[in-house]
């Protein structure tokens, strides 16, 4: 084994191994001080105390939440027709606002319950010869094959959507 002493300029140990060494170094005593830390608050802890939920209050609760917002949903629904039948009867741009913003209401309140379409049920079997399942019935209200901007204009795309194609005669052949 042959060792020469430093003759280089070069100094032993570069200062990003100082540093590295270092780092590792506080990291291990840092870990090693949350090991110790730990184990002195689990033997400080008490048991929990059981609770016990009543499950006939939690239902109930969650009973008339879910008869709020579907009713909410309804009451804005009826709006929404109104303000529609109104603009029908006389198309002007308050009108046209005032059915805006009824339909952002709507839809609004519509998708504060429309999770509930995932909860299994029971349904009648006339349901599903009529196709009233609420399955169906939440694909009808909320189906949504078509990219926003297709049939109106969006926020930043002002000419976005066939509404605004004047190449475009729209009936509802070309909407289909």
């Amino acid at each position: 084994m042959n060792i020469t002493p430093n003759t280089s300029n070069k100094p032993l140990f570069s200062v990003a191994f100082v540093f590295h060494t270092a780092i590792t170094f506080i990291i291990i005593l840092g870990l090693s001080a949350c090991d110790n830390a730990f184990e002195i608050t689990q033997k400080n802890t008490t048991p929990l105390k059981k609770i016990k939920l009543n499950e006939e209050k939690i239902l109930s609760a969650t009973n008339l939440y879910v008869y709020n917002k579907v009713s909410e949903a309804l009451n804005q629904a009826q709006q929404l027709d109104s303000a529609i039948t109104s603009f029908l009867h006389n198309p002007n741009p308050v009108s046209i606002e005032a059915t805006q913003s009824a339909w952002k209401k709507t839809y609004s309140a519509y998708l504060n319950v429309s999770f509930f379409h995932a909860i299994p049920r029971f349904e009648q079997p006339k349901y599903y010869k009529e196709n009233t399942t609420y399955k169906i019935l939440h694909e009808q209200l909320d189906s949504w094959p078509i990219e926003a901007g297709y049939i109106d204009y969006l926020p930043l795309y002002p000419l976005s959507g066939i509404v605004n194609d004047m190449t475009l005669n729209i009936s509802t052949k070309s909407l289909i």
